[in-house]
């Protein structure tokens, strides 16, 4: 069983946007408006039932359409607001959204496959990495939990269609299809 975040009362679940949540668009294309944001099928449904549970939902996303000037960081926290707004009305609770602004090139210590997007995330709402839950579509975003010393990742494939060799960076990792398949997961094992 997955210990529950003793501090807060409740474990974390860290997810990427684009690919978990949100459809990605096209290569170099970037939502800068809520209007372009379109929910992968399913996923307002399993972040219910994730809220439901108690667990406290937290997005890590790099956005690298702002360091690349394609999109405004503005333009990021309004679709982002939108969408806190959007899944307040389903009944889904996003506790905070943690956004990487910049390119490899940076050197910075958030953009993934760096920890520092869930690292800040653990010291800001007071959890363990250790603990929390990490999912993403893409190698990236399972390395940034595994940096972190995160045990417990998951690997979605409704985004992101890693090529086998990059999945040997990430071996062992489980799989699943659908943000759907990943509540039931995290459910079933928090609360066997």
């Amino acid at each position: 069983m997955v210990p529950v975040d003793t501090a807060k009362g409740r474990t974390t679940i860290v997810l990427d946007r684009d690919g978990v949540i949100n459809r990605k668009l096209g290569p170099r294309q970037y939502v800068s408006r809520p209007e372009q944001f379109e929910y992968v099928p399913g996923a307002v449904a399993a972040l219910r039932r994730l809220t439901d549970c108690g667990f406290r939902l937290v997005v890590a996303t790099v956005q690298m359409g702002i360091g690349l000037g394609l999109v405004g960081r503005d333009e990021v926290d309004a679709v982002h607001d939108w969408l806190v707004s959007d899944l307040a009305v389903s009944g889904v609770r996003i506790d905070r959204i943690y956004v990487c602004p910049h390119l490899d090139s940076d050197g910075c210590d958030c953009r993934k496959p760096q920890a520092g997007l869930l690292l800040r995330a653990a010291a800001d709402l007071g959890f363990s990495p250790q603990d929390c839950w990490n999912v993403g579509d893409s190698p990236r975003d399972i390395l940034m939990g595994l940096n972190a010393g995160c045990k417990n990742n998951l690997l979605v494939r409704s985004g992101y269609r890693p090529r086998p060799e990059e999945l040997a960076a990430i071996a062992g990792t489980p799989e699943c299809e659908t943000l759907g398949e990943v509540a039931d997961r995290i459910i079933s094992e928090t609360f066997r």
